[in-house]
């Protein structure tokens, strides 16, 4: 087994028993190796994970809140003049 995933029969081994140092590029070939590699797509499959979406659905806001209406001269808008500003003709307003 160890000769078909190119390592060595320590690394091999290691990886039987669970040791976090084994590279996970050597786990997932031996999971192609012994045909277990739909399971592992299944492992990583988001729309299957329901710890993860009941997780997420509960970060999500309760209540959004719309900010408050600005008036025409917080935006700036240039359809409002307001006094001693100048209009478009470039008069002075009173």
């Amino acid at each position: 087994m160890a000769s078909r995933l190119f390592v060595s029969r320590d690394t091999l081994w290691r990886l039987e028993r669970g040791d976090p140092s084994v590279a996970i590029g050597t786990l997932a070939t031996a999971v192609y190796v012994l045909q277990l590699h739909d399971r592992l797509a299944a492992l990583a499959a988001a729309d299957r994970d329901a710890l993860g979406l009941d997780l997420d659905a509960a970060a999500l806001p309760q209540r959004i809140r719309s900010e408050p209406a600005l008036t025409a001269s917080a935006r700036g808008d240039a359809d409002s003049v307001g006094f001693g500003e100048t209009c478009d003709e470039g008069m002075l307003i009173d």
